[in-house]
Protein backbone atom coordinates (compact mmCIF):
# COMPACT_ATOMS: atom_id res chain seq x y z
CA UNK A 1 0.00 0.00 0.00
CA UNK A 2 1.38 3.45 -0.90
CA UNK A 3 1.50 5.89 1.96
CA UNK A 4 0.23 9.39 1.34
CA UNK A 5 2.82 12.01 2.10
CA UNK A 6 1.79 14.61 4.66
CA UNK A 7 2.62 18.24 3.94
CA UNK A 8 6.14 18.90 5.18
CA UNK A 9 5.26 22.16 6.92
CA UNK A 10 3.28 20.31 9.55
CA UNK A 11 6.46 18.62 10.82
CA UNK A 12 8.72 21.65 11.30
CA UNK A 13 10.75 21.08 14.49
CA UNK A 14 9.99 23.41 17.43
CA UNK A 15 13.57 24.68 17.38
CA UNK A 16 13.13 25.74 13.74
CA UNK A 17 9.80 27.39 14.51
CA UNK A 18 11.56 29.44 17.18
CA UNK A 19 14.39 30.29 14.79
CA UNK A 20 11.95 31.42 12.04
CA UNK A 21 9.98 33.49 14.53
CA UNK A 22 13.07 35.29 15.77
CA UNK A 23 14.28 35.81 12.21
CA UNK A 24 10.96 37.39 11.39
CA UNK A 25 11.42 39.79 14.29
CA UNK A 26 14.83 40.82 12.99
CA UNK A 27 16.66 38.97 15.79
CA UNK A 28 19.37 36.33 15.51
CA UNK A 29 18.23 32.74 16.15
CA UNK A 30 19.26 31.33 19.53
CA UNK A 31 22.62 29.63 19.88
CA UNK A 32 22.45 25.82 19.81
CA UNK A 33 23.63 25.52 23.41
CA UNK A 34 20.52 27.33 24.64
CA UNK A 35 18.19 24.81 23.01
CA UNK A 36 17.61 21.42 24.56
CA UNK A 37 19.53 18.74 22.60
CA UNK A 38 16.38 16.60 22.34
CA UNK A 39 14.49 19.51 20.81
CA UNK A 40 17.39 20.32 18.49
CA UNK A 41 17.85 16.67 17.52
CA UNK A 42 21.60 16.73 18.14
CA UNK A 43 24.12 17.20 20.92
CA UNK A 44 26.64 19.90 19.99
CA UNK A 45 29.91 19.39 21.84
CA UNK A 46 33.33 21.06 21.86
CA UNK A 47 36.41 18.88 22.18
CA UNK A 48 40.18 19.30 21.79
CA UNK A 49 42.26 16.49 20.22
CA UNK A 50 44.57 14.62 22.57
CA UNK A 51 45.46 11.15 23.87
CA UNK A 52 42.89 11.51 26.68
CA UNK A 53 40.13 13.19 24.70
CA UNK A 54 39.78 12.59 20.97
CA UNK A 55 41.86 10.94 18.24
CA UNK A 56 41.54 8.66 15.23
CA UNK A 57 42.12 5.02 16.09
CA UNK A 58 43.98 2.39 14.09
CA UNK A 59 40.97 1.90 11.81
CA UNK A 60 40.62 5.63 11.12
CA UNK A 61 37.57 5.94 13.37
CA UNK A 62 37.08 8.55 16.10
CA UNK A 63 37.98 7.40 19.59
CA UNK A 64 39.06 8.76 22.96
CA UNK A 65 37.84 8.77 26.53
CA UNK A 66 35.93 12.06 26.23
CA UNK A 67 34.63 11.18 22.76
CA UNK A 68 33.20 7.89 24.00
CA UNK A 69 31.51 9.64 26.93
CA UNK A 70 29.95 12.18 24.55
CA UNK A 71 28.83 9.51 22.09
CA UNK A 72 27.10 7.58 24.86
CA UNK A 73 25.50 10.75 26.25
CA UNK A 74 24.08 11.58 22.81
CA UNK A 75 22.84 8.01 22.51
CA UNK A 76 21.12 8.23 25.91
CA UNK A 77 19.20 11.27 24.59
CA UNK A 78 18.48 9.52 21.27
CA UNK A 79 20.10 12.34 19.31
CA UNK A 80 23.11 12.57 17.00
CA UNK A 81 26.50 13.90 18.12
CA UNK A 82 27.62 17.12 16.43
CA UNK A 83 31.30 17.36 17.37
CA UNK A 84 33.13 20.69 17.13
CA UNK A 85 36.87 19.99 17.20
CA UNK A 86 38.71 23.03 18.58
CA UNK A 87 42.39 23.98 18.27
CA UNK A 88 42.81 24.70 21.96
CA UNK A 89 41.07 24.78 25.33
CA UNK A 90 40.41 28.53 25.28
CA UNK A 91 38.45 28.30 22.04
CA UNK A 92 36.44 25.39 23.40
CA UNK A 93 35.60 27.28 26.58
CA UNK A 94 34.65 30.41 24.61
CA UNK A 95 32.30 28.27 22.51
CA UNK A 96 30.66 27.12 25.73
CA UNK A 97 30.48 30.63 27.17
CA UNK A 98 28.75 31.82 23.98
CA UNK A 99 26.36 28.83 24.11
CA UNK A 100 27.55 27.71 20.68
CA UNK A 101 27.77 24.19 22.11
CA UNK A 102 25.88 22.19 24.70
CA UNK A 103 28.93 20.63 26.32
CA UNK A 104 32.64 21.41 26.57
CA UNK A 105 34.42 18.07 27.05
CA UNK A 106 38.14 18.80 27.10
CA UNK A 107 39.37 16.87 30.13
CA UNK A 108 39.18 20.03 32.24
CA UNK A 109 39.41 19.99 36.02
CA UNK A 110 37.94 22.06 38.80
CA UNK A 111 34.94 24.34 39.15
CA UNK A 112 34.80 27.32 36.74
CA UNK A 113 34.82 30.82 38.17
CA UNK A 114 31.46 32.66 38.29
CA UNK A 115 30.36 33.23 34.72
CA UNK A 116 28.25 31.75 31.93
CA UNK A 117 29.45 28.15 32.39
CA UNK A 118 28.51 25.56 34.97
CA UNK A 119 30.57 22.48 35.84
CA UNK A 120 28.98 19.06 35.68
CA UNK A 121 29.61 16.19 38.11
CA UNK A 122 33.11 14.83 38.64
CA UNK A 123 33.74 11.67 36.62
CA UNK A 124 37.46 10.95 37.02
CA UNK A 125 40.12 12.01 39.54
CA UNK A 126 43.51 12.86 38.03
CA UNK A 127 46.79 13.66 39.78
CA UNK A 128 49.20 16.26 38.35
CA UNK A 129 52.86 15.30 38.63
CA UNK A 130 56.21 16.86 37.80
CA UNK A 131 57.80 14.98 34.90
CA UNK A 132 61.58 14.78 34.47
CA UNK A 133 64.20 13.12 32.26
CA UNK A 134 65.43 9.81 33.61
CA UNK A 135 69.07 10.63 32.82
CA UNK A 136 68.85 13.57 35.23
CA UNK A 137 68.74 13.23 39.03
CA UNK A 138 65.16 12.84 40.26
CA UNK A 139 64.02 16.11 41.86
CA UNK A 140 62.34 15.58 45.22
CA UNK A 141 60.87 19.07 45.36
CA UNK A 142 60.77 22.40 43.55
CA UNK A 143 64.05 23.48 45.17
CA UNK A 144 65.88 20.82 43.13
CA UNK A 145 64.97 22.32 39.74
CA UNK A 146 67.87 24.82 39.68
CA UNK A 147 65.71 27.55 38.15
CA UNK A 148 64.98 25.41 35.06
CA UNK A 149 61.73 26.21 33.24
CA UNK A 150 58.76 23.84 33.68
CA UNK A 151 56.61 23.07 30.64
CA UNK A 152 52.82 23.16 31.02
CA UNK A 153 49.85 22.40 28.77
CA UNK A 154 46.53 24.22 28.22
CA UNK A 155 44.49 21.60 30.10
CA UNK A 156 46.15 22.46 33.41
CA UNK A 157 44.44 24.91 35.85
CA UNK A 158 47.66 26.58 36.96
CA UNK A 159 45.82 28.97 39.27
CA UNK A 160 44.40 25.98 41.15
CA UNK A 161 47.83 24.32 41.30
CA UNK A 162 49.26 27.53 42.71
CA UNK A 163 46.57 27.64 45.39
CA UNK A 164 47.88 24.29 46.66
CA UNK A 165 51.58 24.98 46.23
CA UNK A 166 53.47 27.91 47.72
CA UNK A 167 56.32 27.72 45.19
CA UNK A 168 53.91 28.11 42.29
CA UNK A 169 51.87 30.73 44.14
CA UNK A 170 54.91 32.89 44.80
CA UNK A 171 56.09 32.72 41.19
CA UNK A 172 59.34 30.97 42.10
CA UNK A 173 58.87 28.49 39.25
CA UNK A 174 59.22 29.55 35.62
CA UNK A 175 56.30 28.06 33.69
CA UNK A 176 56.51 27.72 29.90
CA UNK A 177 53.37 26.73 27.95
CA UNK A 178 53.45 24.22 25.08
CA UNK A 179 50.63 23.15 22.78
CA UNK A 180 49.83 19.65 24.05
CA UNK A 181 50.88 16.79 26.35
CA UNK A 182 52.50 15.03 23.40
CA UNK A 183 54.53 18.14 22.54
CA UNK A 184 55.60 18.40 26.17
CA UNK A 185 56.77 14.78 26.19
CA UNK A 186 58.56 15.16 22.86
CA UNK A 187 60.36 18.29 24.03
CA UNK A 188 61.64 16.74 27.25
CA UNK A 189 62.58 13.47 25.54
CA UNK A 190 64.57 15.39 22.91
CA UNK A 191 66.43 17.39 25.57
CA UNK A 192 64.69 20.69 24.81
CA UNK A 193 63.61 20.98 28.44
CA UNK A 194 64.18 19.04 31.64
CA UNK A 195 60.84 19.34 33.44
CA UNK A 196 57.11 19.54 32.78
CA UNK A 197 53.72 19.01 34.38
CA UNK A 198 51.42 16.20 33.22
CA UNK A 199 48.55 14.31 34.75
CA UNK A 200 49.66 10.88 35.89
CA UNK A 201 47.20 9.03 33.64
CA UNK A 202 48.43 11.01 30.61
CA UNK A 203 52.03 10.16 31.50
CA UNK A 204 51.01 6.48 31.68
CA UNK A 205 49.81 6.71 28.06
CA UNK A 206 53.03 8.38 26.88
CA UNK A 207 55.89 6.95 28.92
CA UNK A 208 56.30 3.73 26.93
CA UNK A 209 56.69 5.84 23.80
CA UNK A 210 58.90 8.51 25.33
CA UNK A 211 61.14 6.26 27.37
CA UNK A 212 63.17 9.08 28.86
CA UNK A 213 60.27 10.37 31.01
CA UNK A 214 59.13 9.55 34.53
CA UNK A 215 57.18 11.14 37.39
CA UNK A 216 59.23 12.96 40.04
CA UNK A 217 56.64 14.05 42.62
CA UNK A 218 52.92 14.90 42.82
CA UNK A 219 51.82 18.52 42.57
CA UNK A 220 49.13 19.35 45.09
CA UNK A 221 46.03 17.19 45.32
CA UNK A 222 44.18 15.12 42.76
CA UNK A 223 41.74 17.03 40.57
CA UNK A 224 38.30 16.06 39.28
CA UNK A 225 37.53 16.10 35.58
CA UNK A 226 34.21 17.78 34.73
CA UNK A 227 32.29 18.82 31.63
CA UNK A 228 31.19 22.43 31.22
CA UNK A 229 27.80 23.55 29.88
CA UNK A 230 25.98 26.90 29.52
CA UNK A 231 24.52 27.99 32.82
CA UNK A 232 21.44 29.25 30.97
CA UNK A 233 20.43 25.71 29.96
CA UNK A 234 19.21 24.26 33.27
CA UNK A 235 17.47 21.29 31.64
CA UNK A 236 20.75 20.29 29.98
CA UNK A 237 22.62 20.41 33.30
CA UNK A 238 20.03 18.07 34.79
CA UNK A 239 20.49 15.63 31.90
CA UNK A 240 24.28 15.66 32.35
CA UNK A 241 23.86 14.97 36.09
CA UNK A 242 21.56 12.02 35.44
CA UNK A 243 23.79 10.63 32.69
CA UNK A 244 26.91 10.52 34.86
CA UNK A 245 24.99 9.12 37.82
CA UNK A 246 23.76 6.25 35.64
CA UNK A 247 27.17 5.78 33.95
CA UNK A 248 28.77 5.36 37.35
CA UNK A 249 26.04 3.00 38.57
CA UNK A 250 25.90 0.73 35.50
CA UNK A 251 29.69 0.47 35.15
CA UNK A 252 30.04 2.53 31.94
CA UNK A 253 32.61 4.85 33.54
CA UNK A 254 34.64 1.98 34.94
CA UNK A 255 34.65 0.21 31.57
CA UNK A 256 35.81 3.33 29.73
CA UNK A 257 38.58 3.97 32.24
CA UNK A 258 39.73 0.39 31.76
CA UNK A 259 39.41 0.65 27.98
CA UNK A 260 41.74 3.62 27.70
CA UNK A 261 44.02 3.26 30.71
CA UNK A 262 43.70 -0.30 32.05
CA UNK A 263 46.54 -1.72 29.97
CA UNK A 264 49.01 1.15 30.31
CA UNK A 265 50.98 -0.46 33.14
CA UNK A 266 51.10 -3.92 31.56
CA UNK A 267 54.39 -3.29 29.73
CA UNK A 268 57.01 -1.69 31.95
CA UNK A 269 59.67 0.76 30.80
CA UNK A 270 62.33 -1.93 30.34
CA UNK A 271 60.02 -4.05 28.17
CA UNK A 272 59.00 -0.96 26.19
CA UNK A 273 62.66 -0.07 25.63
CA UNK A 274 63.37 -3.58 24.32
CA UNK A 275 60.30 -3.35 22.09
CA UNK A 276 61.39 -0.02 20.60
CA UNK A 277 64.85 -1.45 19.96
CA UNK A 278 63.28 -4.30 17.98
CA UNK A 279 61.03 -1.88 16.12
CA UNK A 280 64.22 -0.27 14.81
CA UNK A 281 66.19 -3.47 14.19
CA UNK A 282 63.68 -6.17 13.24
CA UNK A 283 60.40 -4.63 12.11
CA UNK A 284 61.70 -3.18 8.80
CA UNK A 285 62.20 -6.71 7.44
CA UNK A 286 58.54 -7.63 8.10
CA UNK A 287 56.66 -4.32 7.81
CA UNK A 288 55.46 -4.89 4.23
CA UNK A 289 54.32 -8.41 5.11
CA UNK A 290 52.07 -7.01 7.83
CA UNK A 291 50.73 -4.35 5.46
CA UNK A 292 50.03 -6.96 2.80
CA UNK A 293 48.10 -8.99 5.36
CA UNK A 294 46.10 -5.89 6.26
CA UNK A 295 45.23 -5.39 2.60
CA UNK A 296 43.82 -8.92 2.28
CA UNK A 297 42.00 -9.16 5.60
CA UNK A 298 41.29 -5.62 6.84
CA UNK A 299 43.08 -6.29 10.14
CA UNK A 300 45.18 -3.21 10.88
CA UNK A 301 48.88 -3.92 10.29
CA UNK A 302 50.14 -2.48 13.58
CA UNK A 303 47.73 -4.72 15.47
CA UNK A 304 49.08 -7.73 13.55
CA UNK A 305 52.62 -6.63 14.35
CA UNK A 306 51.73 -6.32 18.04
CA UNK A 307 50.24 -9.84 18.03
CA UNK A 308 53.34 -11.23 16.34
CA UNK A 309 55.63 -9.51 18.82
CA UNK A 310 53.69 -10.90 21.77
CA UNK A 311 53.77 -14.35 20.19
CA UNK A 312 57.38 -14.59 19.02
CA UNK A 313 59.11 -11.22 19.52
CA UNK A 314 59.28 -11.17 15.69
CA UNK A 315 61.35 -14.34 15.52
CA UNK A 316 60.21 -16.26 12.41
CA UNK A 317 61.97 -19.40 13.67
CA UNK A 318 60.34 -19.43 17.12
CA UNK A 319 59.15 -22.83 18.33
CA UNK A 320 57.41 -23.73 21.61
CA UNK A 321 57.51 -27.04 23.54
CA UNK A 322 53.94 -27.67 22.33
CA UNK A 323 55.07 -27.37 18.69
CA UNK A 324 53.42 -24.06 17.84
CA UNK A 325 55.84 -22.37 15.48
CA UNK A 326 56.82 -19.29 13.54
CA UNK A 327 56.19 -15.56 13.65
CA UNK A 328 52.54 -15.96 14.71
CA UNK A 329 53.15 -19.24 16.59
CA UNK A 330 50.70 -21.25 14.51
CA UNK A 331 49.47 -24.71 15.45
CA UNK A 332 49.56 -27.50 12.87
CA UNK A 333 45.74 -27.39 12.72
CA UNK A 334 45.72 -23.65 11.92
CA UNK A 335 48.42 -24.16 9.31
CA UNK A 336 46.36 -26.80 7.52
CA UNK A 337 43.22 -24.63 7.72
CA UNK A 338 44.92 -21.67 6.03
CA UNK A 339 47.09 -23.73 3.66
CA UNK A 340 50.43 -22.81 5.20
CA UNK A 341 53.16 -25.01 3.72
CA UNK A 342 55.97 -23.67 5.92
CA UNK A 343 55.19 -22.24 9.36
CA UNK A 344 58.71 -20.78 9.54
CA UNK A 345 58.08 -18.62 6.47
CA UNK A 346 57.18 -15.23 8.03
CA UNK A 347 55.02 -14.11 5.09
CA UNK A 348 52.89 -17.27 5.28
CA UNK A 349 52.72 -17.12 9.07
CA UNK A 350 51.63 -13.48 9.14
CA UNK A 351 49.04 -14.03 6.40
CA UNK A 352 47.54 -17.01 8.24
CA UNK A 353 47.54 -15.21 11.57
CA UNK A 354 45.69 -12.27 10.01
CA UNK A 355 43.13 -14.61 8.45
CA UNK A 356 42.58 -16.28 11.81
CA UNK A 357 42.00 -12.94 13.57
CA UNK A 358 39.56 -11.92 10.81
CA UNK A 359 37.73 -15.23 11.15
CA UNK A 360 37.46 -14.88 14.93
CA UNK A 361 36.13 -11.33 14.65
CA UNK A 362 33.33 -12.65 12.43
CA UNK A 363 32.42 -15.18 15.15
CA UNK A 364 32.02 -12.45 17.77
CA UNK A 365 28.34 -11.39 17.92
CA UNK A 366 27.65 -8.37 15.73
CA UNK A 367 26.13 -6.39 18.58
CA UNK A 368 29.51 -6.19 20.33
CA UNK A 369 31.12 -2.90 19.39
CA UNK A 370 34.74 -1.98 18.95
CA UNK A 371 37.21 -2.16 20.53
CA UNK A 372 35.68 -4.95 22.65
CA UNK A 373 35.01 -6.92 19.48
CA UNK A 374 38.72 -7.01 18.69
CA UNK A 375 39.79 -7.76 22.27
CA UNK A 376 37.42 -10.74 22.42
CA UNK A 377 38.77 -12.00 19.10
CA UNK A 378 42.33 -11.70 20.41
CA UNK A 379 41.42 -13.64 23.54
CA UNK A 380 40.01 -16.34 21.25
CA UNK A 381 43.23 -16.23 19.19
CA UNK A 382 45.08 -17.18 22.37
CA UNK A 383 42.73 -19.55 24.19
CA UNK A 384 40.18 -20.62 21.57
CA UNK A 385 36.76 -19.18 20.76
CA UNK A 386 34.86 -21.92 22.60
CA UNK A 387 36.57 -21.00 25.87
CA UNK A 388 35.76 -17.33 25.30
CA UNK A 389 32.12 -18.35 24.93
CA UNK A 390 32.39 -20.30 28.21
CA UNK A 391 33.74 -17.15 29.85
CA UNK A 392 30.85 -15.11 28.44
CA UNK A 393 28.35 -17.56 29.93
CA UNK A 394 30.17 -17.33 33.26
CA UNK A 395 30.08 -13.54 33.08
CA UNK A 396 26.32 -13.63 32.67
CA UNK A 397 26.00 -15.97 35.63
CA UNK A 398 27.98 -13.51 37.74
CA UNK A 399 25.79 -10.60 36.55
CA UNK A 400 28.60 -9.07 34.51
CA UNK A 401 28.45 -7.85 30.93
CA UNK A 402 29.48 -10.70 28.59
CA UNK A 403 29.97 -8.22 25.73
CA UNK A 404 32.54 -6.13 27.63
CA UNK A 405 36.23 -7.01 27.67
CA UNK A 406 36.54 -5.18 31.00
CA UNK A 407 34.10 -7.65 32.57
CA UNK A 408 35.19 -10.69 30.59
CA UNK A 409 38.80 -10.45 31.74
CA UNK A 410 37.54 -10.75 35.32
CA UNK A 411 36.10 -14.21 34.65
CA UNK A 412 38.46 -15.71 32.07
CA UNK A 413 41.04 -16.67 34.75
CA UNK A 414 38.31 -18.56 36.63
CA UNK A 415 38.23 -21.20 33.87
CA UNK A 416 41.51 -22.54 35.27
CA UNK A 417 39.86 -23.27 38.63
CA UNK A 418 38.38 -26.78 39.00
CA UNK A 419 35.05 -25.62 40.41
CA UNK A 420 34.42 -23.41 37.36
CA UNK A 421 36.09 -25.61 34.75
CA UNK A 422 33.84 -28.52 35.76
CA UNK A 423 30.75 -26.49 34.86
CA UNK A 424 32.15 -25.00 31.63
CA UNK A 425 31.04 -26.61 28.37
CA UNK A 426 34.64 -26.90 27.09
CA UNK A 427 36.19 -27.42 30.52
CA UNK A 428 39.57 -26.20 31.74
CA UNK A 429 41.28 -23.24 30.05
CA UNK A 430 44.24 -21.03 30.88
CA UNK A 431 42.08 -17.95 30.76
CA UNK A 432 44.53 -15.86 32.76
CA UNK A 433 47.10 -16.28 30.01
CA UNK A 434 44.56 -15.01 27.48
CA UNK A 435 44.05 -11.87 29.59
CA UNK A 436 47.81 -11.23 29.75
CA UNK A 437 48.06 -11.85 25.99
CA UNK A 438 45.35 -9.34 25.12
CA UNK A 439 46.55 -6.66 27.53
CA UNK A 440 50.13 -6.94 26.27
CA UNK A 441 49.00 -6.74 22.65
CA UNK A 442 47.00 -3.62 23.51
CA UNK A 443 50.08 -2.01 25.07
CA UNK A 444 52.37 -2.91 22.16
CA UNK A 445 49.76 -1.72 19.69
CA UNK A 446 49.58 1.65 21.46
CA UNK A 447 53.35 2.07 21.15
CA UNK A 448 53.31 1.10 17.46
CA UNK A 449 50.42 3.49 16.81
CA UNK A 450 52.52 6.36 18.16
CA UNK A 451 55.69 5.41 16.30
CA UNK A 452 54.51 3.89 13.00
CA UNK A 453 52.13 5.51 10.48
CA UNK A 454 48.88 3.84 9.49
CA UNK A 455 48.63 2.02 6.19
CA UNK A 456 45.86 3.26 3.91
CA UNK A 457 43.47 2.36 2.54
CA UNK A 458 41.96 -0.11 4.98
CA UNK A 459 39.90 -2.96 3.61
CA UNK A 460 36.57 -3.25 5.39
CA UNK A 461 36.39 -7.03 5.03
CA UNK A 462 36.20 -7.72 8.77
CA UNK A 463 34.68 -4.51 10.10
Amino acid sequence: MTRSRSPQWIFVAPALVLAFALAGCGRDPPSPGRIDPVELGRLVAAIVPGPDTYFMDAEGKPAGFEYDLLKRFAGSLNVSLDLRVMDDHDKALRAGESALVHVVAIGATGIPAPGPLVAGPAYQAVQPVLVYRLDDPQPLGWRDLDDQPVLTTPDQPLAEFAADDASLREGAIRLTPVASPRKLAETIAAGGARYGILYRHTLALLRNVYLELDAAFPIGRARDLRWRSPKSNVALSDKVERYFALARKDGTLARLVDRYYGHTQRVDVQAAEAFQDKIRRLLPAFREMFKTAQGSTGIEWRLLAAIAYQESQWDPLATSPTNVRGMMMLTEETSVQFKVTDRLDPAQSIAAGAQLVAQLKKLVPERIREPDRTWLALAAFNVGYAHVEDARVLAQQQKLNPDSWTDLKKVLPLLAKPEFAAKAKRGFARGGQAVIFVENVRAYHDILSHLEPAHQPLVAATQ
